[in-house]
């Protein structure tokens, strides 16, 4: 079959560089009426149609649904070609899903923690947006807090993304109320930020006498 190839991150309707050819018969005076796809299965052998469209009249071959290529790493597309008098062939394409490095994707937070919380008391946890502490490409991510992090208050599991406070470490509504991290998640050459808001919550305590003296 004829192969073609197509990065993973297009998007759907754009042409992928594949036009589709045919001619009649030799001899004969009819003309090719339309082009149609009219089977596609993926690499694994699973039905695909309608992943890739043909426009009937100039065989362009757009694609019609996102690709990923963790999920397929090629598609096999048949086209059958109608001439006016009825007649049909078919061929066969085989189109190649590139891989595109996708890298980490994370999410805002905004959370609220009581100001006498203890150390170590877990503030957030960061994830991937597919779900973990791998990117869409599988690749392991790396965490860090790279800008608010006065004192050293917070600590970030370079792992799985769970900020604590920090050991030795205590929250103060009076001399903060909203701490704004910026978390940054690694996985290779490619990184993503996320900003972490903590907002403090006072802490009301009675008042203690003081019986140590008669006050007489």
């Amino acid at each position: 079959g004829i192969t073609a190839s197509v990065n993973e991150n297009v998007t759907p309707g754009s042409t992928i560089g594949l036009t589709v050819d045919a001619d009649p018969a030799s001899g004969d005076s009819a003309t090719i009426a339309s082009f149609d796809i009219t089977a596609s299965v993926d690499n694994g052998g699973t039905d695909s149609l309608g992943t890739f469209a043909i426009d009937p009249s100039s065989g362009v071959v757009t694609l019609a649904k996102a690709l990923d290529y963790e999920t397929d790493t090629s598609h096999t597309i048949t086209v059958t070609a109608t001439t006016t008098d009825g007649q049909t062939a078919t061929q066969d394409y085989t189109i190649s899903v590139n891989n595109i490095a996708e890298g980490p994707s994370i999410a805002n937070q905004v959370v609220t923690q009581d100001e006498n919380i203890a150390a170590l008391t877990t503030i957030a946890s960061f994830n991937d947006a597919s779900g973990g502490d791998t990117d869409a490409d599988g690749d392991a991510i790396t965490y860090s807090i790279t800008s608010g992090n006065t004192g050293t208050t917070f600590a970030i599991d370079s792992s799985t993304g769970v900020v604590k406070l920090a050991s030795g470490k205590s929250l103060s509504y009076a001399s903060q109320s909203v701490w704004t991290l910026e978390i940054t998640a690694t996985a290779g050459s490619k990184t993503d930020t996320a900003t972490l808001t903590l907002n403090v919550s006072n802490v009301t305590s009675a008042p203690v006498f003081d019986t140590s003296t008669s006050g007489v």
